[in-house]
């Protein structure tokens, strides 16, 4: 801030960086963090964005496992692909509740 124009009448508000560590704050008397915790909404945005991640593999599983049901008409395990269709189903939608 030194070599600002002194001519404005708020000199006291210029502080010579030769005076005072880099790290003071003057209005807090205090130090500056050289780092500053994220707000909490960028935590929850992650979160979001990982169960969409999830939600997203659990959904191309679910394609998977539909498609390969449409193939077995007939087939012995038929009730199991239908069971864990319903498995990967119920899990996607407690995803999407509890995002």
């Amino acid at each position: 801030l030194a070599g600002l124009s002194k001519g404005s009448g708020d000199d006291h508000l210029l502080i010579d960086s030769e005076e005072h560590d880099s790290h003071h704050h003057p209005l807090t008397g205090g130090h500056l963090a050289t780092q500053s915790l994220p707000p909490k909404w960028v935590d929850t945005v992650d979160n979001i964005n990982s169960v969409l991640v999830e939600i997203k593999r659990l959904m191309s599983v679910l394609n998977t496992l539909h498609s390969n049901r449409l193939g077995s008409v007939f087939g012995r395990d038929l009730e199991s692909k239908e069971s864990e269709i319903e498995s990967i189903t119920a899990e996607i939608t407690d995803c999407f509740r509890n995002a």
